[in-house]
Formats: structure tokens, C-alpha cells, sequence
């Protein structure tokens, strides 16, 4: 049922900023919401069960938007508020409470809490799950990957198995267990047919420790085309045919992307490796931004066009929004990886919007000027 005054719709629409990296208008769209819904009597809360919905998602979305940014004792002021608005749900309620104690610093207490979660429901494949992605992250790769464990034996839904073969998949590549990765994605491609849709961390895990020929079999495997064809053409320079690596990165970019709902961040990179005109880029980057749709990846591709283009403030608008997309990772990443940098440093020769923007990525000291 659609909420009358479209507040349901204002809900969706700060989820998709949030899910963009915009969260100060996000919390508008969210302050809004939950400042007309104070002023409704309780009682007319319990009568209209979809308000009170409405109340629980955007109180806890604008907790979220606290934590996202930092402002820790106020998403757990919200938390705690929710516990009074949905007692019904205040395991999830403790869940994220203790993430942001995670996210502030407070890491064993946090951990204790998600472990107290998890004795009291020993059979719930997430929380284990939780606990694990949150050891990788902190580096505790043991009980990670005990945790990891326990949740794939939860584990009862394809949609469930998957996340737990790809949190062991990533655990292992951050250790650098190249094969142990590689077994757990064969294991997942045996009983689940949508395997082939997550094969990217395989091949590019393979990359970045120089197993060409095995990634090449693995990117084989991508569906995607537009992903396939940038990563061929990756393959192809890292065997020292510069030519032929054009080539495919050519076939990328004169593939109709928007025929594809994914992709388009490799599109965008295979353009730019073929040297077409950053404009081109622009125009259908700028597009998924502003319409809530663009990854990560995208956003870096964004940057690296606007860079070549000569529009620094852009380039820093489009990193700001892919450093805020990581705080919504788990766990949270507060500064574009290493990687992301090499990838930029290759792909930009402007040296001064360089310093510009180092700061935006792991290991890049303080820069020219702050990140906003």
C-alpha cells in the first residue's frame, strides 16, 4: 500500500541517495519524514500500520545516515529510539548498534555484542556471517573464517550460500590463499547456477598476483560482456600485446552499453584505455549518478574522464561520492583502496589534479586540500 502524502516514495528516494552517496540529502528527505510523523498520536501509529512502517524504515535509514558519516553517538541514539518504536525487532535494533561501536573504535565491545547475538541464535546463518566479515576486516582471519564457517552450515537459500562462499572467497584473497579462494567459488559453482555472475573477484584476484592464463579461463566465465571485453583486453597487455588489448577495448566501447543493466563502469574503463573522447563517458556516467545507479566503479571511471577533461572540482565531487559509497560497506572503508589509486595514477597524466585528489585513497597523506 503507497502511504498517502508519498511517504513511502520520499523513503525510496532517500535509500536510493543514500545508496549514491549523497546522505546530507538523504537526511533531509529523512528529516522530513520523521519530524511529521512525531507529531502523530500513538494511537493513530497503532491504527495505521503502514505509518508505522514508515516511521520504523526512516528512523532507521537516518540512524544509518549517522553511522555513514561518522556521527556515531547519534545513529545510536537512533537505535536506541527504535527499541521503544519496534521492540518487536530489537535483535536487529543490537546488531547495528554494535557495528557502529565497531565503526567508532569500540571493537571488543562491539564484537562481544554481535557474539551474544549470535548464542542467541545459534541456528541464524547472518549473524555468523556478520561476525566473520567483520573479523576479516579487522584482520582476525581465524575467526573469520571459524565464523564464516558456522554460517555456511546455517545456511539454508541459494541467495544465503552465496554470501557465504563469497565472504570465504574474499577472506582467502586477503590472505593470499590463491587456490583455497579458487576452490570455494568451484564449490559455489556446483550447486548454485548464478555463479557465473559473481566470477569477478575470482579473475581479478588471479590478476593481481600475475596468474594470467588462469584468469583468463575464469573471465571466460564473466557474462557480462562489457565486463568480459575490458578484462580480455587486460589480459591481452599483461602478455605484452599492447595492439590486440586495444583492440578489444575498442569492441567495449563500441558495444551499446545501455543495452546492458550492468557493466557500465567496465564500459566506461575499456573507453578510456581506447583513448575515446572522456565526454562520451561523462555523458552516460553523469547520467546513473544523477539517477542514482552508478557503483563504485563508475564513479572512480567518472572521475578519471573529468580529470582528463580538466575539471578538478568535478573529479573531487565524483570521488566524494565513491569514498561515501564505502562507508557503506562492511566493513566500513573509509578511503578508496590502493587499487583504485594505481588505476587513476595510470589513467590521468594531469599531475596537479593528481596531488589534488591523493588524499580521497588508502596511504595518500593529507593532499592539497581537504576531501569534502
Amino acid at each position: 500500500m503507497w502511504v498517502s502524502d508519498s511517504y513511502e516514495d520520499i523513503i525510496s528516494r532517500a535509500h536510493a541517495l543514500i545508496e549514491n552517496g549523497d546522505f546530507d540529502e538523504a537526511g533531509d528527505e529523512l528529516v522530513r519524514i520523521t519530524n511529521r510523523l512525531a507529531k502523530l498520536k500513538p494511537d493513530v501509529l497503532a491504527r495505521r500500520p503502514e505509518l508505522r512502517r514508515v516511521q520504523i524504515m526512516s528512523l532507521l535509514e537516518l540512524g544509518n545516515i549517522h553511522r555513514f558519516k561518522g556521527d556515531f553517538e547519534q545513529a545510536l541514539a537512533v537505535y536506541q529510539q527504535l527499541t521503544s518504536v519496534a521492540p518487536e525487532a530489537e535483535s536487529l535494533w543490537r546488531r547495528v548498534s554494535a557495528l557502529t561501536r565497531i565503526d567508532q573504535g569500540e571493537v571488543e565491545q562491539g564484537l562481544d555484542e554481535l557474539r551474544a547475538e549470535a548464542v542467541a541464535a545459534p541456528g541464524d546463518y547472518e549473524i555468523w556471517l556478520t561476525i566473520g566479515v567483520e573479523c576479516t576486516g579487522l584482520g582476525r582471519f581465524e575467526e573469520a573464517e571459524e565464523n564464516l564457517r558456522r554460517a555456511a552450515r546455517n545456511a539454508t537459500t541459494p541467495e544465503a550460500r552465496r554470501a557465504c562462499y563469497l565472504a570465504l572467497i574474499d577472506l582467502y584473497r586477503r590472505q593470499g590463499r590463491i587456490d583455497e579462494a579458487v576452490a570455494e567459488y568451484e564449490a559455489m559453482a556446483q550447486i548454485d547456477d548464478k555463479a557465473a555472475e559473481n566470477v569477478a573477484p575470482v579473475y581479478q584476484m588471479l590478476l593481481e598476483h600475475g596468474d594470467i592464463e588462469r584468469a583468463a579461463e575464469y573471465i571466460a566465465r564473466e557474462p557480462n560482456p562489457l565486463r568480459r571485453g575490458l578484462y580480455e583486453g587486460v589480459v591481452e597487455a599483461g602478455q605484452g600485446n599492447a595492439q590486440e588489448a586495444r583492440k578489444r577495448w575498442q569492441k567495449v566501447f563500441r558495444t551499446d552499453a545501455l543495452k546492458y543493466e550492468e557493466g557500465h563502469e567496465a564500459w566506461a574503463e575499456a573507453a578510456l584505455r581506447a583513448e575515446a573522447s572522456p565526454l562520451v563517458v561523462v555523458d552516460i556516467l553523469d547520467h546513473e549518478w544523477h539517477h542514482h545507479t552508478i557503483n563504485a566503479r563508475g564513479l572512480l571511471m567518472l572521475a578519471i574522464a573529468e580529470a582528463r577533461l580538466g575539471f578538478p572540482e568535478h573529479v573531487k565531487a565524483a570521488l566524494t561520492a565513491a569514498r561515501n559509497q564505502g562507508l557503506l560497506r562492511r566493513p566500513r572503508r573509509e578511503l578508496l583502496p590502493e587499487s583504485d589509486w594505481a588505476v587513476f595514477e595510470e589513467l590521468v597524466s594531469d599531475e596537479d589534479i593528481k596531488r589534488a585528489v591523493r588524499h580521497f585513497f588508502a596511504n595518500g597523506g593529507s593532499g592539497d586540500d581537504q576531501a569534502t
